[in-house]
């Protein structure tokens, strides 16, 4: 992928002991999946641990420089998909 057309939605998941127990290592592969269909698929990567322990896995949204904690929900993860349909 050139740097023209990499995407500039990056998205990282913690992956610290706290979020492992949130569900961090399937959160990785659920954005992806929910993602398909998208016209900018975000960059989706594992980070260290983030020190933002507690309440959840923690997830660093970079284009918007956010972090979020997400506990398993659907509506959640679809809020960190700053991407818009593909066009039909």
């Amino acid at each position: 992928m050139t740097q023209s057309t990499q995407s500039k939605n990056i998205i990282k998941v913690c992956q610290g002991p706290g979020c492992r127990a949130w569900g961090a290592q399937g959160l990785i592969q659920r954005i992806k999946d929910l993602s398909q269909g998208t016209r900018e698929k975000p960059r989706v990567c594992s980070s260290a641990c983030m020190n933002r322990c507690g309440g959840g896995t923690s997830v660093e949204v970079v284009s918007r420089r956010t972090f979020v904690k997400i506990k398993n929900s659907p509506e959640q993860l679809q809020s960190l998909l700053c991407t818009q349909p593909a066009m039909p």
